[in-house]
This record gives structure tokens, C-alpha cells and sequence, in this order.
């Protein structure tokens, strides 16, 4: 499989997760139940997905293995965790009021369910800070193997 062809798979993957994200919003917001439905299959998708980087992290190199280790340590903060003290918790909850506010307009009659929408918000900024740490970590092996590399001596003398 080609390098293109390669990143063209990996960009409509992602999609996925995009995909069942915005499907459980709109669904939380019709009232409908299927948001539970949308919400664990996009968990379990998280789930597998850091669970094959880890895997990964051993045999392809340190993108999978910076993935794996933001990944993981972002979710466990995210979801395992208390996380009313992340400052992303206040953004999503922040985005989530000023979009209901947008949509619903004066009518306040109900009241929007903030934390399952930072909960789904949280999911995929597991995927993006997962991939941040990725590329993080491939960038410092880079660096560290550039600066490992013996300096080539040169055949002029300008002395």
C-alpha cells in the first residue's frame, strides 16, 4: 500500500469517530435514546482503538507509541477520573451552553445535558491529543536521532 493511499485510508477512518460523535449529539438533542447507543460504540471504538496502539507502539515506531501513552493518559483523566479540573471540561461545557443558547434561541423550557456532551467532546479530544502525542514523539526521535548522527568530516581545509 502506497504512502498516499496510506493517509487517504487514515483520513476517511477518522471520519468514523467524527461521525458517531456528532450522530450522539444530535440524537441527545432530539431526546432521542439511541445517544447511549452512538456513545458506547464510539467509547468501545476509543477503547480499541488506544488499545491496538499500544500493540502497535511495540512493532511500528514511536508515533504509535506517543499515541498510545497521551491517549491513554488523557481518557484515564477525562473519563476515569474526576474531570472537573481539566480545563478542557470547562471548554466543552462552555461550547456546549453557548451552542444550545444559539439553537434554542429564548425558548429555555429545558435544560441541556451538559456533562453527556462533554463526555462525547472528551472522546475525540482523546483522538486528538492521542495523535499530538504521537507526532510529539516522533518529532524528539527525530531531533534525538539527528543529533546522534556522526559529523561527516569535511575534505576541505580552510585553514
Amino acid at each position: 500500500m502506497s504512502r498516499s493511499s496510506l493517509s487517504a485510508l487514515a483520513f476517511m477512518l477518522a471520519q468514523v469517530p467524527i461521525g458517531l460523535a456528532l450522530a450522539a449529539l444530535r440524537s441527545l438533542q432530539a431526546g432521542q435514546t439511541s445517544y447511549f447507543l452512538y456513545y458506547q460504540i464510539l467509547y468501545t471504538l476509543i477503547v480499541v482503538t488506544l488499545g491496538v496502539s499500544a500493540i502497535a507502539a511495540r512493532y511500528r515506531g514511536p508515533f504509535w507509541f506517543g499515541f498510545s501513552v497521551a491517549g491513554w493518559v488523557y481518557f484515564a483523566l477525562a473519563l476515569w477520573n474526576s474531570s472537573q479540573n481539566l480545563v478542557t471540561t470547562r471548554i466543552l461545557e462552555n461550547l456546549a451552553m453557548l451552542a444550545y443558547a444559539r439553537e434554542m434561541g429564548d425558548d429555555s423550557s429545558s435544560e441541556p445535558n451538559i456533562v453527556a456532551v462533554a463526555h462525547v467532546g472528551h472522546l475525540i479530544l482523546t483522538l486528538v491529543i492521542a495523535t499530538a502525542g504521537g507526532f510529539f514523539a516522533t518529532a524528539l526521535e527525530l531531533r534525538r536521532t539527528y543529533q546522534d548522527e556522526p559529523e561527516v568530516p569535511s575534505s576541505h581545509h580552510w585553514d
